[in-house]
């Protein structure tokens, strides 16, 4: 967890978010935002990004020197080998996920929640795909309620 401390201190910040794959630098002097997925090229970002956030709730900070040394994309685990948009509901963790096959981004969605952009090495999406049930478009639109507990 970072402290919100930090980002009044004077200085760049850099976090990194393991369960994401992904790094983020925050500019003192503008307020900018840079996102950096493991392996890929730093790009600006909207300041209000969930994922940022989740970064600063659940990441850790790093260092410049670790920012720019970026981690590897060797273990990515990856989606692109289905052809077409996928639909998997989760049942055991009350969340749905949506893969667009054209721009291979990936969406979750828990129950009775709004949809999310994440990343696709996230442990919950490989547990989904493992053992999740494969819907259409249609049952992914539905909302569904979340379960009483």
């Amino acid at each position: 967890m970072v402290l919100l401390e930090v980002f009044r201190e004077g200085h760049d910040v850099y976090l990194d978010y393991p369960f994401e794959d992904v790094m983020f630098r925050w500019e003192y002097q503008t307020g900018k935002v840079f996102r950096k997925f493991y392996g890929q090229a730093e790009v600006e970002i909207d300041h209000t990004s969930n994922l940022f956030h989740e970064a600063m709730s659940a990441g850790q900070q790093i260092t410049a020197k670790q920012y720019t040394q970026g981690k590897s994309a060797d273990q990515k685990w990856r989606l692109e080998v289905f052809q077409e948009d996928v639909y998997i509901d989760y049942l055991f963790e009350d969340v749905m996920f949506r893969y667009e096959h054209q721009t291979g981004r990936v969406f979750r969605k828990f129950y009775a929640e709004a949809e999310v952009e994440i990343y696709y090495t996230s442990d919950l999406l490989r547990k989904a795909i493992s053992a999740g049930e494969r819907i259409n478009a249609e049952q992914y639109a539905q909302r569904k309620p979340a379960k009483q507990k």
